[in-house]
């Protein structure tokens, strides 16, 4: 009897523990009046890559080469990445060569769609050719090619596909030094 008692004990922290390490990667909401986590600077190429679009055609990134990207991995779960969303389609008003790229981590591609769709109902453009909504429910891209640990992480990348800025965390879009940014490089 000594014996089932201490398996039970012991089962029951070891769940706890278990529990209790997985609890601090549950997605917590953020405000987007934080600025942003971290800014990085780097210049590396961009890994070569397919994804599908909420349609299921496959998009390969390397049809964008010439233009600058904002490669945006976001979900409908974030807060902050819904929130950052429609600030990062003003930079398209803004320059013509720039396209936004963003793959949604979702799980669900339904509630992707509501998203978008809620988007249009509030008159924000996603017709444009320069946005693609991509898919990435099993984190194939996100996590194994990009490292992506938390949402919203956004890469900046030049014509000649150089990962050139990576921004961790939410952030002002509207920021005037992003866009004079963007608008500045090649």
């Amino acid at each position: 009897m000594k014996q089932i008692l201490i398996i039970i004990t012991v089962t029951i922290t070891i769940f706890g523990l278990g529990y209790f390490l997985d609890s601090s990667s549950i997605p917590t909401q953020v405000s987007i009046e934080q600025e942003h986590d971290e800014i990085i600077n780097t210049k590396i190429a961009l890994p070569q890559f397919k994804f599908n679009d909420l349609e299921g055609t496959q998009q390969d990134i390397t049809k964008f080469q010439g233009k600058k990207i904002i490669l945006n991995f976001w979900a409908t779960w974030c807060g902050p990445c819904k929130e950052e969303f429609p600030e990062m389609l003003e930079i398209l008003k803004e320059d013509n060569n720039t396209v936004l790229v963003a793959i949604s981590n979702d799980a669900n591609k339904i509630e992707v769609q509501k998203f978008i769709k809620k988007l249009k109902t509030e008159a924000i453009d996603l017709e444009s050719e320069r946005v693609f909504i991509g898919f990435d429910p099993n984190k194939e891209i996100s996590s194994e090619l990009f490292n992506v640990l938390r949402l919203p992480e956004t890469f900046i990348i030049d014509s000649q596909m150089n990962i050139i800025r990576k921004v961790i965390g939410s952030y002002h879009w509207t920021n005037k030094d992003m866009h004079k940014f963007i608008k500045e490089m090649n």
